[in-house]
């Protein structure tokens, strides 16, 4: 008798351990994802002094969060630069994801071969504060740094 009372308590602990267990990786895991949502950012890059591209370059970005996984796009359309480089450069897919606070690693991967030598390859910074876009040839695309704006959950 003693013997199936304590099996029976020890059955009810195993139960609340699980439980709690439970709760705690639901928890973590929904905490993970307090970031999703769609991001978009425009701004204006000034290619550095040595460029063929004189005017600024009209940056636009999307980027959606997914259970902290990132993809999205970056275009530029030229700006009105008469260089056939100039709309090249800035222009492909977003992928990485957001750390639990706010980190993020974001690779760019440009869709033509000339602007993969010398335009931006990743983007590092915080989701809520300032971002930086950072180039393969400082020399001509110097890092800038830029903010996302939550659009939609």
């Amino acid at each position: 008798m003693f013997v199936l009372k304590f099996k029976y308590f020890f059955n009810i602990i195993k139960l609340f351990t699980i439980f709690f267990i439970t709760l705690f990786i639901t928890k973590n895991s929904i905490a993970d994802t307090n970031w999703d949502g769609r991001y978009n950012a425009t701004f204006q890059f000034k290619m550095g002094p040595g460029s063929v591209c004189p005017s600024k370059l009209p940056i636009e970005m999307e980027i959606i969060i997914t259970n902290s996984k990132a993809e999205g796009f970056i275009f530029n359309n030229g700006g009105g630069n008469k260089h056939e480089f100039c709309k090249l450069y800035h222009n492909g897919t977003i992928t990485g994801n957001v750390g639990k606070n706010g980190e993020v690693k974001f690779s760019v991967k440009q869709n033509d071969s000339h602007a993969k030598k010398y335009s931006s390859y990743k983007i590092k910074g915080d989701i809520e504060g300032k971002l930086e876009l950072i180039s393969r040839s400082y020399q001509y695309h110097p890092p800038h740094k830029f903010q996302l704006t939550r659009v939609a959950d």
